[in-house]
């Protein structure tokens, strides 16, 4: 009887792929259901450390970047060319070896050649992603998403996600199958002016991450809903008395030093709204901010309550005392 591949121990077969580079690996799964299943479950060849998607009108863009191979960076397009596909990849590494490849595929749906090599890198059950970044303008690339993340037995391990998507559904549809101790940062760009984020407040990950960012404008903003992050920054029409008051108390009561809040604005802010609360201040010119603010915090000594203000945004966050610059005081 003839020996075959697939005979080979897991151990040794193992080693023999992890010969093989990202786009070798690629070629060997598609080769039989067998192989496969065994490059999805098993640690193989390098795993990216950077991920984008990008949807465009009838074209689809993949990349994944691999620190860990001398910053490997894949690039893959695929666009539909008339009953097929045209599938162009972009090897680069180190930023001087590039390697160009153009493959025309007949009665091929491009969405069904991304979806295969997409699951190459989600799938895989050991991958764990520094950051993932998505930028969906039509629903199918996001459904080919989800579906792959469903097929995991373990939820994918990500620490950074930037997300644009029509609407916090979607957002809350793709980041419900990540792991939710493991997300660090959340940033959301969503197409409408939009009041509330109901389906992704529901997530666990509403509570466990630590910065969160949203790039579209709110209507209103309750920055008690939002005061449990370390970090955020928000979009919204206008900064408000009530507002500002929130911030402030919120600020005086935490005990968490590491804390930032920050606010842009599509308009000015007006700056009677800070200095009828907080008092007048001089202008600074010489400063990220125009006009800052330092004050006493009850719980210590050693710290204080910093609010800066420019034209279009505002900032809430601590400081050391002892870096305060020359001629601030210290207000309360």
């Amino acid at each position: 009887m003839s020996a075959n591949l697939l005979d080979v121990p897991d151990l040794a077969m193992t080693n023999i792929l992890n010969y093989l580079d990202y786009p070798a690996i690629r070629n060997v799964r598609k080769s039989c259901k067998a192989l496969r299943r065994f490059i999805d479950t098993a640690r193989i060849g390098a795993l990216p450390d950077y991920i984008m998607l990008t949807d465009l009108h009838e074209t689809v863009y993949l990349q994944a970047v691999f620190k860990s191979d001398t910053s490997l960076r894949i690039s893959v397009f695929y666009k539909k060319e008339g009953d097929g596909c045209r599938i162009k990849y972009i090897n680069e590494k180190d930023k001087e070896e590039k390697e160009e490849k153009v493959t025309v595929l007949e009665n091929q749906d491009y969405l069904e050649s991304f979806s295969t090599d997409c699951k190459l890198l989600l799938a895989n059950e050991k991958i764990v992603l520094d950051e993932l970044e998505i930028m969906a303008n039509e629903n199918s690339m996001l459904k080919i998403i989800e579906d792959i993340l469903k097929t995991r037995n373990q939820m994918i391990q990500i620490k950074k996600i930037y997300i644009t998507v029509a609407d916090d559904t979607e957002v809350a549809n793709l980041v419900q199958y990540t792991n939710p101790n493991h997300l660090e940062r959340l940033r959301i760009q969503i197409n409408d002016n939009i009041s509330e984020l109901p389906e992704i407040e529901k997530l666990p990950h509403w509570r466990h991450v630590e910065e969160f960012q949203i790039f579209s404008v709110l209507s209103e903003v309750h920055p008690q809903k939002f005061s449990h992050f370390t970090k955020c920054h928000l979009r919204c029409k206008s900064v408000d008395t009530e507002t500002v008051k929130a911030l402030q108390e919120i600020f005086y009561q935490t005990t968490n030093y590491k804390m930032e809040f920050h606010l842009s604005t599509d308009t000015s802010i007006h700056e009677n709204v800070f200095f009828d609360l907080l008092g007048h201040v001089e202008l600074f010119r010489n400063a990220d901010y125009q006009h800052q603010w330092f004050f006493r915090i009850k719980n210590s000594s050693e710290m204080v309550l910093h609010v800066a203000i420019d034209r279009t945004r505002c900032r809430f966050r601590f400081s050391e005392k002892s870096r305060i610059p020359n001629g601030f005081e210290v207000i309360g």
